[in-house]
């Protein structure tokens, strides 16, 4: 009896050993540290870091050290080690046991990405400070030929009124007031004012205008009490955004004809030019009414405006000329009553503006304007 028990506990620990056995044998131990270089080219601990075997969801996290332990009954052959703003690492798990070290590397930056947003020729900036609508050249191509008053004919924003139906001047009105209630600048120095307030506007080509920026109501401190009731600031072209050649003309039936032309030239990595021409005529006498005065008066512009730009690390200038010859003439078409009104304006402007920029301050900068 007794060896027929010792047989059989035999037999039964023959048929467990050998799985028991087989068991241990398709069990699986990794174990090491996962390292990161840092700004010395020296490895330091990745605390965080994922280890899982390939293919499931068996895993264990580093700890601070960046060592790690994982085991599984199952046999595996490969490693996958992940960790954000590294590379994902696969490791073969070596046939013996062997204490691993891993070390990550720095995940391929992305490529930039580049948002485009189409503006319109009308806008309002949401996120200025200041109280300020935009026009700019594509709101302004829209009249084939313009001086600054014939500008707005297009835009409801700003009423371009007659004042003179003999001379046919106009002046523009921004909430209900025109005239000298209105200031009028350019690159945020004033220019139609005083005696100039009525002619001025006919005097500033459209052509010439890169943008307009309109403000109405409360506007910025900058320019004073003058722009809490409307004020228009122009920014002419310039090196930085006119062609580098162009030329236009207009005609129509009449007798008005324009050209402008427009000459653009870098002469060193500082220093660039811009040069402008506008010519204006009127030659052809007009009264369809037949009361004896000209529906349009008779005009002969020159205007010419020549811009240098100098930038620099530490120094930016911006130095410009303007000479205008106008010359005018309206009333009567020398027919009956005699009633003639003849203009004659000869105008020369310059301005300087240079600034200091403080090379160890981005927040600090001096100015000087005339």
């Amino acid at each position: 009896m007794k060896t027929a028990t010792k047989q059989v506990v035999t037999v039964l620990f023959l048929l467990i050993f050998p799985s028991a056995f087989a068991q241990k044998e398709g069990e699986t131990l990794v174990e090491g540290h996962v390292y990161e270089l840092d700004s010395k080219d020296s490895v330091a601990p990745l605390p965080g870091a994922n280890i899982h075997f390939l293919g499931t969801t068996i895993g264990v996290s580093t700890d601070s050290d960046g060592y790690f332990k994982l085991e599984s009954l199952n046999h595996y052959t490969q490693i996958v080690v992940t960790f954000i703003g590294f590379e994902p690492d696969t490791i073969d798990i070596p046939k013996r046991k062997k204490m691993l070290n891993i070390v990550l590397k720095d995940g391929s930056i992305l490529p930039g990405v580049e948002v485009l947003v189409k503006k319109g020729n009308y806008t309002i900036s949401k996120f200025s400070v200041r109280n300020v609508h935009t026009m700019n050249t594509g709101e302004l191509r829209k009249a084939a030929c313009c001086n600054l008053a014939e500008s707005f004919e297009t835009n409801p924003s700003i009423d371009a009124t007659v004042t003179d139906a003999v001379t046919g001047t106009k002046q523009i009105k921004m909430m209900g007031l025109s005239g000298k209630y209105v200031q009028m600048l350019s690159g945020n120095i004033p220019i139609i004012r005083g005696t100039s307030t009525l002619l001025g506007l006919q005097l500033v080509p459209g052509s010439f205008i890169h943008q307009i920026a309109i403000s109405k109501g409360a506007g910025s401190v900058l320019n004073g009490y003058e722009s809490m009731v409307g004020q228009l600031n122009m920014n002419l072209k310039q090196p930085e955004n006119a062609e580098k050649f162009h030329f236009n003309s207009y005609i129509n039936q009449g007798g008005r004809a324009e050209q402008n032309v427009f000459f653009t030239k870098e002469i060193s990595p500082k220093w660039a030019t811009t040069f402008s021409f506008h010519l204006n005529k009127q030659n052809m006498q007009s009264d369809k009414n037949g009361d004896g005065f000209l529906d349009n008066p008779l005009l002969n512009h020159i205007i010419l405006y020549n811009q240098w730009n100098y930038r620099s690390n530490k120094i930016h200038m911006e130095l410009g000329v303007n000479g205008v010859i106008a010359n005018s003439q309206s009333g009567t078409t020398d027919q009956g009553i005699s009633y003639p009104v003849r203009i004659e304006t000869e105008q020369a402007n310059f301005f300087a503006k240079i600034g200091y920029l403080f090379p160890n301050d981005d927040f600090k900068s001096l100015a000087l304007q005339l």
